[in-house]
């Protein structure tokens, strides 16, 4: 592992306290995103940046992410999918379909919809 993707910092409670301190003496790269795990949490605003974030890390540096949160089933899991959209051009059905099928997953049902939302906006050209 080289990289690190904490969907749930923060130190509040269903958080995860770690940052990029805690992965330094052993090198690995971090990036903390303060992200509850609530239907009406905005996920999507962060899609664009999560997937770069892994994208630099597999595609340019050949590393390879850890992405999770605190229980690894819906703010991890969404942020995943979002990525497996944008990056390798996978559908929605097609994203879940392959990180399912990899680990149990539950993204919650605000999270299931910005991600059905991207993927209007990916098949109508409008997102990139």
């Amino acid at each position: 592992m080289t990289h690190v993707l904490n969907t749930a910092h923060g130190d509040r409670f269903n958080m995860v306290a770690t940052d990029a301190e805690f992965y330094r003496d052993v090198g690995i790269t971090f990036k903390g995103l303060h992200l509850d795990d609530t239907w009406l949490e905005d996920i999507s605003r962060t899609f664009a940046e999560s997937a770069a974030f892994i994208e630099e890390a597999l595609e340019k540096r050949g590393g390879k992410v850890l992405v999770h949160c605190l229980a690894g089933v819906s703010r991890s899991a969404t942020t995943a999918i979002a990525y497996l959209m944008l990056k390798k051009g996978l559908s929605v059905e097609n994203a879940v379909r392959t990180v399912r099928s990899n680990r149990r997953i539950f993204p919650n049902e605000g999270f299931l919809r910005q991600l059905v939302q991207l993927d209007m906006q990916l098949r109508a050209g409008l997102q990139k």
